[in-house]
C-alpha cells in the first residue's frame, strides 16, 4: 500500500485536467422553449380548471335557487307560484330572475336578479331567448325542463323533472346495459326522475317518430321469458304452459277465459330484478302500475283531457324523454299484429285475473289499463 505526502498531492493537483462547465446557445434556447411550454400548458390547465371549478359553483347555486323558489311555491309564499326566468340576451351577461306570479310570467313580480359571471353563458336557453321553471303550489312539480351553462369547453346541465326532482348530476343517462336478449341499451332519466331504458325491449334504435318501425321491439306475453315468442314473426301454438317456462319459442294461443298463455295463472313471474322471467337487462325490471301511472302523470299534457286534436297522445307519448312509440299489439286468439302506428300497448308488473298496462291512441290515454295476459304488448324497463 502506498501513502501519498500532503505536498506529493499538491504537486499532483496541478497535472489533473480542467472541467469545464456551461451550455452552447443551442442548448440554452432549447431549455427556454421546453419551460414556455409547459408554462402555457399549466396556465391553460390552471384556467380550465377555475372554470370548470366555477360552473360546478354556479350550477349549485342555480339549484339551490330552484329549490328555494319550489320550497316557497309549495309553502305558498305571498299566495303565488314561484319559478325561475332564465335570459340569454344577445349582447352582455347572461341572467336569471327568481320570481313569484299568479299565473306565469307575464304576471310576474321579480324578487331577485342574478347575473353570471364574464365567460359563463346559457346554451340552454340559447341566444337571444328565454327560459321559464315554473313550480305547482302545494305540490312543486314543475313542466319537466332542463337548463345548460357553457364555459369554453366545459358545460353542465341542470335537470327539472316533471315532479319536482331537480339535480345536476343525473348518473342514469351515461351508461348501457345488455339484455338477456343480447341487445344493448341506453339509459334515459324519465320526466319522473327515474332511470329508464332508452327505447322498448328488442328495439335496434331510439323512437325517430311516433311510428317508426324501428323502434316498436318485441311483443311479449305478460310474465313469459326471453324465449323467442316475443319476436313478431314467431310460431304459434294453442297448447297452453303448465309451467312458468314453456320450453319453446311459439307465442302461445288462448283464445278463451282467462285468455292466459299458463294454466294455472301464476301471478309472480315479472315482479322485481329476480322476478323469475324477467326479461330486462340486470339491474332493471317491468314497472309496477304505480311507477307507470306516475310517469303518465309527469309527462306533460298527457291525459286524456289534455292531448288530442293537432296534437295527438301518441305525439305526446313520442316527444317526452323516454320517445315513447306507437308499437301496437300482437293479438291474444291470432298473434297477428294489430294497431300498429296507432295504439300504445306498455305492461306492467302488476298483476290481477288481467293485467294493469298503459294504453294510449291519438285521443286517448289510460295509464291503468287492463288486459288480457296472452297478448303481445311491449316492454320498457325500469331501473331498480
Amino acid at each position: 500500500m502506498q501513502f501519498y505526502s500532503l505536498l506529493t498531492m499538491k504537486s499532483n493537483k496541478k497535472t489533473m485536467p480542467k472541467l469545464v462547465c456551461g451550455f452552447t446557445l443551442l442548448e440554452v434556447l432549447i431549455v427556454m422553449g421546453i419551460v414556455a411550454v409547459l408554462a402555457a400548458a399549466g396556465s391553460g390547465f390552471y384556467a380550465n380548471y377555475n372554470k370548470n371549478v366555477e360552473i360546478k359553483s354556479l350550477s349549485q347555486t342555480i339549484i339551490f335557487d330552484l329549490k328555494q323558489a319550489q320550497a316557497k311555491s309549495m309553502d305558498g309564499v305571498g299566495g303565488f307560484k314561484w319559478g325561475i326566468h332564465f335570459v340569454n340576451p344577445p349582447s352582455g351577461l347572461d341572467y336569471y330572475e327568481i320570481f313569484s306570479t299568479p299565473t306565469d310570467y307575464s304576471a310576474k313580480v321579480i324578487d331577485t336578479t342574478k347575473y353570471l359571471s364574464s365567460g359563463i353563458t346559457f346554451f340552454d336557453p340559447i341566444s337571444n331567448s328565454t327560459k321559464d321553471i315554473i313550480f305547482n303550489k302545494i305540490s312543486g312539480g314543475a313542466t319537466a325542463s332542463s337548463v345548460s351553462l357553457l364555459s369554453q369547453n366545459t358545460m353542465k346541465t341542470i335537470y327539472v323533472f316533471g315532479l319536482g326532482n331537480i339535480t345536476d348530476n343525473p348518473t342514469c343517462s351515461t351508461y348501457s346495459v345488455t339484455g338477456p336478449d343480447t341487445l344493448t341499451y341506453g339509459t334515459v332519466l324519465g320526466e319522473d326522475g327515474k332511470c329508464w331504458l332508452d327505447r322498448n325491449l328488442g328495439a335496434t334504435r331510439v323512437a325517430t317518430a311516433y311510428n317508426d318501425a324501428s323502434s316498436y321491439g318485441h311483443y311479449y306475453q305478460w310474465g313469459r321469458g326471453v324465449d323467442g315468442h316475443q319476436i313478431k314473426t314467431s310460431g304459434t301454438t294453442s297448447t297452453l304452459s303448465t309451467t312458468n317456462i314453456p320450453g319453446h319459442s311459439n307465442f302461445i294461443l288462448s283464445p278463451s277465459s282467462p285468455f292466459d298463455w299458463r294454466s294455472p295463472q301464476n301471478d309472480n313471474l315479472w315482479q322485481g330484478i329476480n322476478g323469475i322471467n324477467n326479461p330486462c337487462p340486470s339491474g332493471f325490471r317491468l314497472p309496477t302500475t304505480t311507477e307507470i301511472q306516475t310517469l303518465a302523470t309527469a309527462i306533460p299534457n298527457f291525459t286524456t283531457a289534455t292531448c288530442g286534436g293537432s296534437t295527438t297522445c301518441r305525439d305526446v307519448a313520442f316527444n317526452s324523454i323516454l320517445k315513447i312509440p306507437s308499437a301496437g299489439s300482437r293479438d291474444y286468439s291470432s298473434a297477428s299484429l294489430n294497431n300498429l302506428g296507432n295504439f300504445g300497448l306498455y305492461w306492467s308488473s302488476s298483476s290481477g285475473v288481467y293485467v294493469y298496462n298503459l294504453y294510449f291512441n291519438s285521443s286517448a290515454v289510460s295509464p291503468a289499463s287492463t288486459d288480457y295476459r296472452a297478448y303481445g304488448f311491449s316492454v320498457r324497463c325500469i331501473k331498480d
